[in-house]
């Protein structure tokens, strides 16, 4: 296979890597929108519901990150295999701190659904 093209099949996907990545944020924010501005009315069932649904997202959008990531590293060996130099260190590092990223992440939004209906006395007090 040509270099050229191995070159054409990394871009593509670590543009896969990123939607991913910008998916997942997305949602993460729309979520925490949702948890805030329904904090008066989300029951404990509905808040379950809510986290359960973000959770399983969660992992979905991650098994795809890992999928796209593993690609991206097979694609990264045909290269190599080419002659070319590449520094998997720092790609590699930078894949695991975004996992890394995911799972923080995951786990502060999920806490923020659970801690947005203790938060709808404290801000009215505040003001």
């Amino acid at each position: 296979m040509e270099p050229s093209a191995i070159l054409e099949l990394i871009a593509a996907e670590a543009s896969q890597v990123d939607q991913s990545f910008e998916y997942w944020l997305t949602a993460s924010f729309a979520v925490v929108v949702a948890a805030h501005v329904g904090r008066e009315s989300l029951t404990a069932r509905h808040r379950n519901m809510l986290s359960s649904l973000y959770l399983l997202f969660c992992i979905g959008t991650l098994v795809k990150f890992w999928a796209d990531f593993e690609s991206l590293r097979y694609f990264e060996g045909l290269l190599q295999g080419t002659g070319f130099s590449v520094d998997r260190l720092s790609n590699a590092l930078a894949g695991y701190a975004r996992v890394a990223l995911y799972v923080v992440g995951s786990v502060v939004v999920t806490t923020f659904i659970y801690q947005a209906r203790s938060m709808a006395g404290s801000t009215e007090d505040s003001s």
